[in-house]
């Protein structure tokens, strides 16, 4: 389940021992209570160290502040083991014309699925994805308990500036790389990330499901490459299009800048396939 655009996180975790049906206390594991509830999120070992709402909303109201972000959204995931927020950038940029948007992303898990951390959304043409940033890391773990001593928030957000606009001028390289339809193809048995043969070299036949991503995942970059010209960018939007409006997984996960499961991951291969181009 998932709850979009609120305006804050407004409930609390809780630790709690974990006990057998036999009312015997489990040494070594806390379980982990969404307190308004009474949801059990999780159960981890007693090493692991929640971040809690607290902390996470400490963070966003920090980084909201520097960045000048008035426009911050909230939502939660999978009952709240995973929580996100979203601070949209008061800046704008334009690829060959064309705008495209940005917000912060802070993202918190309950379930040990990842840190506490920060990305970017990346928003045009009604398309979205989430762009980890490497180089202006920001993660503050799960084991450590000193949440002040883990980062300088100024800092971050420079790194993190400055990455975006790297990533943004590499957007524009992309512009002005032609493609081919042999590179198409490349690109869509990348993305879709599918085999031809098997592990003795035989053919292989391709299963109707892979066979219609591998149509849907086409149409969509077609239908980029009519808009944007027949370029890398295309190419990219077109993958990006696809998890946003076309992708039909039994798993779809509707999160604003696709952060989780299948969609994430075609647009990260998506990504890593373009940039490898420049």
């Amino acid at each position: 389940m998932i709850k979009q655009k609120t305006t804050s996180i407004d409930w609390e975790i809780e630790v709690k021992p974990v006990f057998t049906e036999g009312a015997i206390l489990l040494r070594g594991y806390q379980t982990i209570i969404r307190s308004d509830k009474n949801i059990a999120l999780s159960v981890m070992k007693d090493t692991y160290h929640p971040r809690t709402n607290a902390e996470f909303m400490q963070i966003v109201n920090e980084l909201s502040n520097i960045s000048k972000s008035t426009d911050v959204n909230f939502s939660e995931y999978d009952s709240g083991r995973k929580v996100l927020a979203y601070l949209k950038s008061p800046k704008s940029s334009s690829i060959g014309g064309h705008k495209v948007s940005d917000q912060i992303l802070i993202g918190n898990s309950f379930d040990g699925s990842s840190s506490l951390f920060v990305a970017t959304v990346i928003n045009y043409a009604g398309s979205n994805f989430t762009y980890m940033n490497k180089n202006a890391a920001f993660r503050v773990s799960h084991r450590s308990k000193d949440l002040e001593q883990c980062f300088d928030y100024i800092e971050m957000l420079q790194d993190y500036e400055q990455e975006k606009e790297m990533l943004f001028k590499r957007f524009g390289e992309m512009e002005k790389l032609a493609i081919t339809e042999e590179l198409i193809e490349k690109f869509i048995k990348a993305v879709v990330d599918y085999k031809t043969e098997d592990e003795e070299g035989n053919e292989k036949e391709i299963s109707t499901r892979t066979k219609n991503k591998i149509n849907d995942l086409k149409n969509a970059i077609t239908k980029k490459t009519n808009e944007l010209g027949n370029n890398v960018w295309a190419l990219f939007n077109g993958a990006t299009h696809y998890t946003t409006y076309e992708y039909k997984g039994s798993k779809k996960r509707n999160v604003e800048g696709n952060m989780y499961g299948t969609q994430n991951t075609m647009n990260q291969r998506a990504l890593n396939f373009c940039l490898n181009l420049i």
